[in-house]
């Protein structure tokens, strides 16, 4: 595997999130996990797809519109979990519970997609797609075993891919919205 560099602040994150109406299914199951292992929902439900730094681009909102037309061509598909694994997230210094995202044709397909789009841009992208991609669930107070979690079905839905978000990190916790992409809509 690749080692990935933690994210850093000015770093800009593509993320697929879910729309609000998928959130209610998403929080009742992260209330049954918060609830096992003693951990903080993540309010912000999102799978980090790609990563990449806009240093020595002088204007990455001049180029949005150009990647969220090409991203908006790929299909909608939706998003499955295999299981649950946890990890220590470098950047946020805790252990996080998150769901394994189920490598579907959709997935890769879109996976894919949305990295020719942005390397068609000139971008150097972070993630080199050879470990597996996570959706948050909980933030954890100490490391679990995931032995323990709640009896749960897998395969799992977790929601649709249709909005993919630009969002530049500024630091702990704090987050600026660039732009959105709205995937499947031509």
């Amino acid at each position: 595997m690749s080692i990935v560099r933690a994210a850093k602040a000015g770093d800009i994150c593509v993320l697929l999130m879910p729309e609000k109406a998928e959130l209610i299914g998403l929080r009742r199951v992260q209330e049954t996990l918060a609830q096992a292992f003693d951990g903080w929902i993540v309010p912000e439900v999102h799978i980090t797809c790609q990563r990449f730094n806009p240093e020595g681009i002088e204007n990455i909102q001049g180029m949005l519109p150009d990647i969220t037309a090409r991203i908006a061509k790929l299909p909608s598909f939706p998003i499955y979990s295999d299981g649950l694994t946890q990890l220590l997230a470098e950047f946020w210094q805790t252990h996080v519970l998150r769901w394994k995202v189920q490598e579907t044709d959709g997935w890769t397909q879109f996976i894919e997609g949305l990295d020719e789009a942005l390397r068609e841009s000139g971008l150097d992208l972070h993630y080199p797609h050879d470990r597996p991609f996570t959706c948050s669930a909980l933030d954890l107070i100490n490391p679990v075993q995931l032995e323990y979690a709640p009896q749960m079905m897998f395969p799992r839905f977790l929601f649709n891919a249709r909005k993919v978000v630009f969002s530049r990190i500024l630091g702990l916790n704090d987050f600026e919205t660039l732009g959105t992409a709205e995937i499947g809509q031509s």
